[in-house]
């Protein structure tokens, strides 16, 4: 509702070329709508048809326009967003790769670190391993020092008790006291008695026990042949069990089964054409032993009385119980027989 002047009816067709040409489409539509209503107030219907037209088509355009702008912000905005959701992807992608890396860094350096303490321990046992070794092999090198001079100690006492053991037998040639003889041939088998022990000690791998019935036979047998009168023909037995006695032990039993023998082929089978002398010996329990000797002779005279003895022999054999912390009994039925019970010494 306003009035169009001549002037403006002319510049307006201008003004739309113009628009046109370089624009904004919202003032065409404008223009174009305006020079409809001219048109139409001048009566030309035709061009105000073609005003209106142009007009539609203008307003479609700024419609299209409009689409077309919200579409590509709309395309825009997705294309921001998935490209944030891609972005936010490769940074979680990232994160887990790193913690991967990081994982697999701390495993290669506890596996490293792991390794190298398992090498620590390993040089160390081996380390201390050679080290005890070599402490072995000293002490075993020391050990086999000491095996060879204690049984060059036994092998020079053993040597030491056959020279004396030499000597009374030369001093028993040159005498003729019988009396005298019998003394020295007693001390002499006392003493070999002792030196057997050593001999055995120093022959042997085991430089501190010695099997007593290997021991026992070696004694019996040395001392049998000594005092045979060539008229009584002497047996003997031995009924000695698996046993090892060190030293402390076997040194006492050997002299004490010395005189019981001495004095058995002395004074037992005078009236006797063959004489039988029997050696028992069985574990009690824990350090106590049995030792039974007995022989089938005349037996003991009943005037002798144990406990006033005159007889060094015998004598000797109880101060050699009380060594080993034992008992003597005697009794004359069927011959002689002497039980003792002792400790082997630990």
């Amino acid at each position: 509702d306003y009035k169009v002047t001549g002037v403006q009816t002319c510049a307006l067709p201008i003004y739309i070329f113009m628009l046109e040409v370089n624009g904004s489409m919202q003032n065409l539509k404008n223009a174009y709508l305006l020079l409809s209503q001219i048109y139409l107030e001048e009566g030309n219907y035709r061009l105000a048809y073609d005003a209106i037209n142009n007009y539609s088509i203008a307003k479609d355009s700024i419609y299209n326009s409009e689409k077309l702008a919200a579409f590509a912000e709309m395309q825009e905005k997705y294309k921001s967003e998935k490209n944030l959701k891609e972005i936010e992807s490769l940074r979680f992608h990232n994160q887990m790769i790193q913690l991967q890396k990081d994982k697999h860094q701390a495993y290669l350096l506890s596996s490293v670190l792991g390794i190298s303490v398992l090498l620590v321990f390993l040089f160390l046992a081996i380390y201390l391993y050679r080290k005890r070794q070599h402490a072995n092999d000293l002490l075993s090198q020391s050990l086999t020092e000491k095996e060879v001079l204690l049984k060059e100690v036994h092998h020079r006492v053993k040597n030491n008790f056959q020279l004396i053991s030499s000597l009374l037998n030369l001093q028993t040639g040159i005498i003729t006291d019988k009396t005298a003889i019998d003394a020295l041939t007693e001390s002499r088998n006392r003493i070999e008695s002792m030196a057997l022990v050593h001999k055995n000690l120093y022959l042997t791998d085991n430089l501190s026990f010695i099997k007593v019935e290997h021991y026992l036979k070696q004694l019996v047998e040395s001392i049998v042949p000594e005092f045979i009168n060539g008229k009584t023909k002497i047996n003997y037995g031995l009924q000695i069990g698996d046993f090892s006695f060190n030293i402390d032990t076997l040194v006492p039993l050997g002299l004490m089964v010395n005189e019981l023998l001495s004095n058995s082929i002395k004074y037992a089978f005078n009236d006797l054409d063959e004489g039988c002398i029997i050696l028992k010996l069985r574990h009690v329990d824990d350090r106590k032993y049995e030792f039974i000797y007995s022989d089938n002779g005349c037996g003991m005279p009943p005037e002798i009385d144990l406990d006033n003895l005159e007889s060094l022999g015998l004598e000797l054999v109880q101060l050699l119980v009380a060594q080993l912390e034992g008992t003597l009994e005697c009794s004359s039925e069927n011959g002689l027989k002497f039980r003792i019970l002792f400790n082997s010494v630990v």
